[in-house]
């Protein structure tokens, strides 16, 4: 549309936090001393609604297990339920020397910039924003700890695109590759 603005829809990185571990898992104990840190660095961000990775870092490089969404509740109300502890654990126990961590993407305030607060309502941009890291992180980790919302984007095939096979590419996809390139 030719002469109209959209209002952009802004999200801030942070991380990767390492997470406390404890026989191998997440170290409950110690969940207001992580909180109390980050709120240390980044005021208000732990009260703040957005998405986030786990991810397990080993080596020089990532490798994320579960991406969720913080609307209701903010990162320190949702991260940290127990289900979720249930979840890195059980990828915190397979990985003796990996460390645990979390990534933050909060959402930010229209206009002004600051963290933008859990709500009653839904926000489509972290809906928005949490379906493309499950799809991104999916190709990084086909054995992602997500169930909902990946039906699709498991057996989804676009040569060139998404959940490429062994084998070489046609033209056609070799370009598509190049085209969504970022």
């Amino acid at each position: 549309m030719a002469g109209t603005t959209m209002q952009t829809i802004e999200f801030d990185t942070y991380g990767p936090f390492q997470l406390p571990r404890v026989n191998g898992g997440i170290d409950r104990t110690k969940q207001k001393l992580f909180w109390d840190s980050i709120e240390s660095s980044y005021p208000g961000l732990p009260g703040a609604a957005g998405c986030y990775i786990f991810a397990i870092r080993a080596g020089h490089g990532f490798t994320p297990w579960y991406v969720g969404k913080t609307e209701k509740r903010s990162f320190t109300g949702e991260t940290w339920q127990p289900h979720k502890l249930v979840y890195y654990g059980d990828v915190t126990h397979n990985y003796k020397r990996g460390k645990p961590v979390l990534f933050l993407m909060a959402k930010l305030t229209t206009g002004r910039g600051k963290f933008a607060k859990p709500t009653k309502n839904k926000f489509g941009s972290v809906t928005s924003l949490e379906l493309m890291l499950i799809q991104a992180c999916l190709q990084k980790n086909d054995k992602l700890l997500n169930q909902r919302e990946t039906k699709y984007l498991r057996r989804l095939h676009v040569p060139g695109y998404l959940n490429d096979r062994a084998g070489a590419l046609t033209k056609a996809a070799k370009s598509l590759s190049l085209l969504l390139k970022s």
